[in-house]
């Protein structure tokens, strides 16, 4: 994987990498969906919505038509890296701070 691919997973908002995750949770199955299924399930906000399609239009993940979305046929081995980095769990920053 391109180490910037790294970095800009990395310096995303954690807001918007949740929203990233569920969004391809819906993703996953490869089948066509509307938009606005991302708000019906998860409850997310507009701007989240439409930042998570920005960003997985931007790197060539999903493809879109009007109010529908799914993942791009021509997924390659760097794409699914980056879907895989993305649906990685991180610990918050809240409990790296804590000592046990």
């Amino acid at each position: 994987m391109k180490p910037y691919l790294l970095e800009q997973v990395k310096e995303l908002d954690p807001e918007l990498k949740l929203s990233l995750k569920n969004c391809i949770k819906v993703l996953k199955d490869k089948e066509i969906h509307e938009v606005y299924e991302f708000h019906e399930k998860y409850k997310l906000n507009p701007l989240l919505v439409f930042k998570s399609v920005s960003f997985l239009i931007e790197n060539n993940i999903v493809v879109v038509n009007d109010n529908y979305i799914q993942l791009a046929n021509d997924l390659n081995n760097q794409k699914v890296a980056l879907l895989n980095l993305l649906m990685k769990t991180s610990k918050p920053n809240i409990l790296l701070k804590v000592r046990f």
